[in-house]
């Protein structure tokens, strides 16, 4: 997840300031290009130098590596190790959703496929995927990093429709406030919550964000205040 943070930052940061960006749009373009242009060379001569250092993860440059930035979304969702092989698993939830579900529009039911109730509660279904990979035999982790594979398997199209659509239109919501409440705190928290529902959805793919308290916590936390917030800005003097 702090990978992926470091990924998803300047995407939803560009996303926040798009008008800016916009307003001095030569300038950004500009400065892009010899960010970019900087970024390549020192990558370019990190690789050459130092290759093994660079390709060492414990590494503060292992990010300018090219071949790593591929390998991480790509070749590696296809390999078998713990709690990855993501790409693997979307034609075994197809399958199992076809099969096991009364239909794939609602799902297996919650608790019953890839999330973390259903590991616990070994449900029959969930075992007929623990081992499908060999990741058991191998002494790997069983469970995917990703939110996708339960929601889908669970809860079917329309579920992880429903949650998706929730979370961007939480997220618009909360950036129309951030444009309509006066209080500098009370914008910075509306901000917040709605740049953590974009989070969550880039996240969907990469960690059962939902499912782990650290994340989803502060994410339902600053929606929470945002909204109390809001409604004492429309009734009270904050």
């Amino acid at each position: 997840m702090g990978f992926f943070a470091l990924i998803v930052f300047p995407v939803i940061t560009l996303l926040f300031n798009f008008h800016l960006i916009r307003r001095k749009v030569s300038r950004f373009f500009l400065f892009s290009f010899i960010i970019v242009v900087f970024v390549g060379v020192i990558g370019m001569t990190l690789n050459e130098l130092f290759p093994s250092f660079i390709s060492n993860r414990r590494s503060p440059f292992f990010l300018f590596n090219p071949n790593y930035l591929v390998e991480q979304f790509t070749i590696r969702e296809y390999n078998v190790s713990s709690g990855s092989a993501r790409n693997l698993w979307y034609p075994v939830t197809k399958d199992r959703l076809e099969k096991y579900s009364f239909s794939p529009l609602i799902g297996i039911g919650p608790g019953m496929y890839s999330s973390y109730a259903a590991n616990q509660l070994n449900t029959s279904i969930n075992q007929s995927i623990y081992n499908i990979f060999g990741q058991r035999t191998l002494g790997l982790d069983t469970v995917v990093d990703s939110q996708i594979i339960p929601l889908w398997g669970e809860l079917g199209y329309i579920g992880i429709s429903i949650f998706v659509l929730f979370f961007i239109y939480a997220g618009i919501h909360y950036y129309k406030l951030s444009k309509i409440l006066v209080n500098i705190e009370s914008k910075a928290l509306s901000i917040t919550a709605s740049a953590s529902c974009i989070y969550i959805i880039f996240g969907f793919y990469i960690n059962h964000i939902l499912e782990e308290p650290p994340t989803a916590f502060p994410v339902f936390l600053f929606m929470g205040l945002t909204e109390i917030t809001a409604y004492r800005g429309r009734f009270q003097k904050i």
